[in-house]
């Protein structure tokens, strides 16, 4: 073999192997890249899980802290209401004690005043006798003491009416007179007149009864002509 044949032979030999040598490095650097990809993408993943699970604590420990704060908020509303409740019980139950023994009282005070009423009413009673025995007392001396005047009065009255009966009297006596004058002068005028109208009229008798008369004689003369033929 000649040292061309060998000297080409190592350089394939070297090429070669540079070429393995660099398939090797690049599969090396592949690997390396795909395990550095891998690391990232485990790395994010590992992140964005945390970064979730942080989320979601974060969240989960604001849920609590709103649930504990609602609990804590209903709680002290309901200790509150209980307090409440429980004061205006007591308040109530207070009122009530109150409300019973002011009733007891006032039976009791009741009773007394309906006792002093009873004493007062008596007391009272007998005062308004005595009064009205001096107000009848007085009533009789009240009452004979107007009888006398009354009396008194009536006689003076009986005076004045006599008096005035009497004036009265007077009075009609000259009307009766004045009235008996006028009265027969308005009939001696009705007389009068009446008079002179019965002239009138027996004097218009008088003429009719003629005419009938002379009527008569006329017929009564006519008559006794016919009976002459």
């Amino acid at each position: 073999m000649s040292n061309k044949s060998l000297n080409n032979k190592d350089i394939d030999n070297d090429v070669l192997e540079s070429s393995k040598k660099n398939t090797v490095e690049s599969d090396k650097k592949d690997k390396s890249d795909k395990k550095d990809k891998s690391d990232k993408k485990d790395k994010s993943d590992k992140k964005d899980k945390s970064d979730k699970k942080d989320k979601s604590d974060k969240k989960d420990k604001s849920d609590k802290k709103d649930k504990s704060d609602k609990k804590d908020k209903s709680d002290k509303k309901d200790k509150s209401d209980k307090k409440d409740k429980s004061d205006k019980k007591d308040k109530s139950d207070k009122k009530d004690k109150s409300d019973k023994k002011q009733g007891k009282e006032q039976k009791k005070q009741d009773k007394i005043d309906a006792k002093e009423q009873k004493k007062q009413d008596k007391i009272d009673a007998k005062e308004q006798k005595k009064q009205d025995k001096i107000d009848a007392k007085e009533q009789k001396k009240q009452d004979k003491i107007d009888a006398k005047e009354q009396k008194k009065q009536d006689k003076i009255n009986d005076k004045e009416q006599k008096k005035q009966d009497k004036i009265d009297a007077k009075e009609q006596k000259k009307q009766d007179k004045i009235d008996d004058k006028e009265f027969k002068k308005q009939q001696k005028i009705r007389d009068k007149k009446n008079q002179k109208a019965q002239k009138k009229q027996d004097q218009i008798d008088s003429k009719v009864q003629k005419k009938r008369d002379k009527k008569k004689g006329k017929i009564q003369n006519e008559q006794d002509k016919k009976w002459q033929f």
